[in-house]
């Protein structure tokens, strides 16, 4: 059985695998060709660059206008 102590998630800016209460989502909504689009990006919530950096994502906007980049710039 798995239990919620044990749950890890990817954080969308660094890279890094974090527990389940080191990780949290920045959503925003956004509206394209007249259809609403709910965009999720999971951040670290105990480092700085990691929650201004989820600000910043944009998958709508397509990898030429994104390009991930760990923390410590690799």
């Amino acid at each position: 059985m798995t239990h919620m102590s044990d749950l890890t998630w990817t954080c969308h800016v660094c890279g890094d695998e974090r527990p389940d209460d080191k990780i949290s989502v920045h959503s925003v909504t956004k509206t394209t060709r007249m259809i609403e689009i709910k965009q999720n990006v999971r951040y670290c919530n105990d480092r700085v660059d990691c929650i201004e950096g989820a600000k910043k994502i944009d998958w709508l906007d397509g990898p030429a206008h994104y390009e991930m980049t760990k923390v410590d710039g690799t």
